[in-house]
């Protein structure tokens, strides 16, 4: 019985790939991108400048990641709200410290103070876990990076240089060096 074909990226991943000998059915074994269209999701008005800064920062990600699409903009919108609350409770912490004075009354009207955790420990605790969890799910996460798929481009020969880009990067850089060492002998004859 003969062995299955290896794929290209086995190839590519243990050092055997030939860009001289691939063939258009290498590209078969390409994860095709999902059904999700790339596009900025719109930015709603009424986040704070914190979170602002948070939906910028996770666009960018995201976009160079190949993974962003207008259908994020929900979990986008809470991620950056959590992330805005999680820098709030942050500085408070920092600010008053993790345990805070606070001032109590007995039941005759006698005032006494006691030490508390401050409030904001357990705010900043709750935000960490969900912005952990609003990372795993966008794809920022190390441990969720590869389980989120590619948006698909807008136009099929985006997507197939997309494609092309992302499987064999070398290819690239190879037809760019043909394409510059072309311009350079056009310019000398």
């Amino acid at each position: 019985m003969a062995r299955p074909r290896k794929t290209a990226a086995y190839k590519s991943l243990v050092g055997t790939l030939r860009a001289d000998r691939l063939k258009a059915e290498d590209f078969e074994d390409a994860e095709p991108p999902g059904n999700a269209v790339s596009g900025r999701p719109k930015m709603p008005g009424h986040l704070s400048p914190e979170a602002i800064e948070a939906w910028k920062g996770a666009c960018k990600l995201l976009k160079a990641k190949g993974t962003l699409a207008k259908t994020d903009a929900a979990t986008l919108e809470i991620y950056s709200e959590v992330k805005a609350t999680w820098i709030a409770a942050k500085k408070d912490v920092l600010e008053r410290g993790q345990l805070v004075e606070e001032k109590r009354f007995t039941k005759s009207g006698d005032p006494y103070t006691v030490t508390i955790i401050n409030p904001s420990v357990a705010i900043q605790r709750d935000a960490e876990r969900q912005l952990l969890a609003f990372t795993k799910s966008l794809g920022l996460a190390p441990d969720s990076r590869e389980k989120v798929r590619r948006t698909r481009p807008t136009t099929k020969k985006q997507s197939e240089q997309a494609a092309i880009e992302t499987l064999w990067p070398f290819l690239v850089k190879k037809q760019e060096v043909e394409n510059e060492e072309e311009n350079d002998d056009a310019g000398r004859t």
